[in-house]
């Protein structure tokens, strides 16, 4: 039911919250831009997908959460940025979790993080459409750049038939992503 910042002199703690709870339903996820400037996505609802500066003294939002433009026309979660030279790609993932259907998608924006974002009519990057297949849940994507500081990857997930029991477990799934222009692309 919302967001908390939370910090520490360590990655691994301990932490301890530094601000209240400021909402924006579920999947929030943060992007530090070059500049320094901290920006976080989120869902003000539950179809499109916003954008706000965080206060770098407060660490809470700054100024009006700006919408992106950026829907599936239905549910719509797990949004995520990532930039490459002028370019800003952001991906979100909708549909139901147990469906074939459920996809991790892209818009870009050229420029900065705030504001809208173009959202190609062929904007799925990764999708399990295959009918009755045991996998489904491929979505809620995360991007981040490799090793090299260049190459950018997806990490996802999707569902599969527990071998012994009977029910879904989680796999773990990594694409690497290529861009071209404000085009996003993968090999997966």
């Amino acid at each position: 039911h919302g967001h908390y910042i939370l910090k520490s002199d360590s990655p691994l703690g301990p932490f301890r919250r530094v601000t209240e709870n400021f909402g924006y339903s579920i999947d929030g996820s943060l992007f530090a831009a070059d500049n320094g400037r901290l920006y976080m996505l989120n869902l003000p609802g539950n179809k499109n997908i916003g954008v706000v500066e965080i206060d770098e003294k407060t660490l809470t939002p700054k100024g009006v959460n700006k919408s992106t433009g950026v829907t599936l026309n239905h549910w719509t979660e797990g949004p995520g940025l990532i930039r490459r030279g002028e370019w800003f790609y952001l991906t979100f993932t909708g549909n139901h979790y147990l469906s074939t259907g459920y996809r991790v998608a892209w818009a870009s924006r050229k420029g900065d993080p705030l504001g809208r974002y173009t959202q190609l009519d062929d904007h799925t990057l990764l999708i399990n459409s295959v009918f009755k297949d045991a996998f489904t849940g491929l979505g809620h994507s995360a991007s981040f750049y490799g090793p090299d500081l260049d190459s950018i990857y997806a990490s996802y997930h999707c569902h599969a038939p527990e071998q012994t029991g009977g029910g879904l477990v989680r796999w773990y799934n990594l694409d690497r992503l290529l861009t071209n222009g404000g085009v996003l692309y993968t090999t997966g």
